[in-house]
């Protein structure tokens, strides 16, 4: 899951309302099968670590059009999502439900706050879609129904239903744990003009200092606070900004930093064009470019020779010197 939905500046203007019960909107990702984020309000800030999966569907509430920007829609209490990655239409008339079991249905519509570990259904007493929703985080229901063992279940999106238990005992999800970010590094670096300083650990204590122009085998690295560091034996770190890239010599040194399944995002400071890979590794310009101001996911990014670059889609990569990294 990559993508992110794009960034804009503008002012409110012609506010129209929708009722939440007839109208859905499915998450359609133009640029590929990343998930998109979601804002906490019309062209407002970016919700921290909360995603939505490219083609779930979710209940709409109020509708805001903003100059520049387009419309914005409400699926839950102070979230919101652009129009360039939902689209909406009409919500089934007759509510999904599982007819083996006694419900007793209700069409209050209104908010509904996750709990812990809430896991999201495709029906009721049905099977897990595979996402949770965060905990505390309120989205819009278009209709509830209670069961027979006394839980309230409520209609988040079309086939998508939120259990809350009688007891309001949290679930656990039968799921399993997300992959922790790998980073991996190779290559040799050569130290600037300046040298380096010999750490036992990024921004440790300094044990030795290294010469202007020596060479130096990379075996890890770390990325802290945003600078990258490169290990070259045990408890021997140096910063990469004191080594220097000479491209023009007959065999540069290459060091190669691949940091995967990361979550950050690349604000743009500027025009960006969109690449098949990372060009010192041979990627090219596919002939588009993203523009100056918006925002995307950024799921993995490889560094060589000191020059980020994120991964955005499938096989679409920016420059991350066009922009600012955040994590």
């Amino acid at each position: 899951m990559i993508l992110l939905s794009a960034t804009f500046g503008g002012f409110f203007a012609n506010n129209h309302h929708a009722k939440a019960a007839t109208q859905i909107g499915v998450v359609d990702n133009p640029m590929g099968d990343g998930s998109v984020y979601v804002y906490d309000a019309p062209n407002g800030k970016v919700i921290s670590g909360r995603t939505l999966p490219n083609k779930s569907e979710w209940q709409v509430g109020q509708r805001v059009s903003v100059s520049g920007s387009g419309v914005w829609y409400e699926i839950g209490q102070n979230v919101w999502i652009n129009d360039y990655v939902l689209k909406v239409k009409d919500a089934p008339t007759t509510p999904s439900q599982n007819q083996n079991h006694t419900t007793t249905p209700t069409t209050n519509n209104g908010i509904v706050t996750a709990g812990d570990n809430a896991v999201v259904y495709n029906a009721i007493n049905g099977s897990a879609t595979g996402q949770t929703l965060p905990a505390g985080s309120q989205w819009r229901y278009g209709s509830q129904q209670q069961t027979a063992d006394g839980s309230t279940w409520y209609e988040v999106g079309a086939s998508q239903w939120l259990k809350v238990p009688s007891t309001n005992t949290p679930e656990t999800p039968n799921m399993n744990p997300s992959d922790q970010t790998g980073i991996s590094a190779s290559g040799i670096v050569k130290i600037s003009f300046t040298g380096a300083n010999l750490r036992t650990a990024p921004n440790g204590q300094i044990v030795s200092f290294l010469n202007p122009d020596t060479r130096w085998k990379v075996l890890a690295a770390q990325r802290v606070n945003g600078t990258l560091w490169y290990e070259l034996g045990e408890n021997q770190w140096i910063s990469s900004t004191t080594v220097v890239t000479d491209l023009n010599q007959a065999n540069p040194d290459v060091v190669t930093v691949n940091e995967n399944n990361i979550s950050a995002t690349l604000t743009l400071t500027s025009n960006a064009n969109i690449y098949n890979g990372p060009a010192q590794l041979g990627g090219t310009s596919i002939g588009r470019s993203l523009l100056n101001g918006t925002a995307w996911h950024v799921s993995r990014l490889t560094t060589v020779n000191g020059t980020s670059w994120a991964e955005v889609g499938p096989n679409q990569w920016l420059n991350a010197h066009n922009g600012q990294l955040s994590y």
